[in-house]
């Protein structure tokens, strides 16, 4: 279900910043979604949800300054992950990482997690 992945985004992004490519392990794991046309919109539709919801921002992780945030609108923060979705896996894992607002902290007390 949706809100299985969207709980263990929460719950991950308590402890640490979360890589794009964890939001398509928990789709697989909670949905059995396999095809990587289906993962990939799953995958946007949840981050969507997130991102609208305030819980996380976008960003990249760099070496002595940590998470740095892209600073774009949720839109252009889409437009951007869907362009780095179809890149090598490694790419993925160094150009895309989420970090849990202080709205997402709140949420996070709200479902005792």
């Amino acid at each position: 279900m949706l809100a299985d992945v969207i709980t263990e985004l929460l719950e991950d992004g308590a402890d640490d910043w979360v890589m794009l490519g964890d939001v398509g392990a928990y789709i697989r794991r909670h949905q059995g979604i396999r095809d990587e046309a289906d993962l990939k919109r799953e995958a946007l539709t949840v981050i969507n949800l997130v991102l609208a919801a305030g819980c996380f921002e976008c960003g990249d992780i760099v070496i002595g300054k940590g998470f740095v945030p892209w600073n774009l609108g949720r839109e252009e923060s889409l437009k951007k992950i869907d362009t780095l979705w179809d890149k090598p896996f490694d790419r993925i894992i160094a150009e895309c990482w989420f970090n849990l607002t202080d709205a997402g902290k709140e949420e996070v007390r709200r479902l005792g997690l």
